[in-house]
């Protein structure tokens, strides 16, 4: 067992080490870009940039999430594989919950991803 948790802290620092600072307005900013985002966008360094930061992002916490599920028998923050969602609506989300939250962009960006999304996906 602590084996996994050692493994999980390592996870989890090394996925989020890029945006180990990152704050609610980093991510406002970054997933923005992936709402904002469509076939008739051109596609420049800065849109690219924080396109790719949010999609990693929202990949590190799904798959750290998916991992607490297998490794601690259903344990886990929220359960998106049930609802069928993929990263842009979970962009979405996360984006109106900072929109309509501006007093805590200041906080960290997983708390506040976690705040936005853990309402939204309850486990059954």
């Amino acid at each position: 067992m602590k084996n996994v948790v050692a493994m999980l802290i390592i996870g989890w620092s090394v996925m989020f080490s890029s945006t180990a600072s990152a704050d609610g307005n980093d991510l406002l900013r970054e997933c923005g870009a992936v709402v904002s985002f469509d076939e008739n966008s051109t596609l420049n360094h800065a849109l690219g940039y924080n396109v790719g930061q949010c999609i990693g992002f929202l990949q590190g916490i799904t798959r750290l999430n998916e991992l607490y599920q297998h490794k601690f028998e259903g344990n886990t923050y929220f359960c998106i594989y049930d609802h069928g969602v993929d990263n842009k609506h979970l962009a979405k989300i996360i984006v109106k919950y900072l929109e309509e939250n501006p007093e805590k962009l200041h906080l960290d960006a997983v708390d506040l991803a976690l705040l936005a999304l853990i309402p939204k996906f309850p486990c059954k």
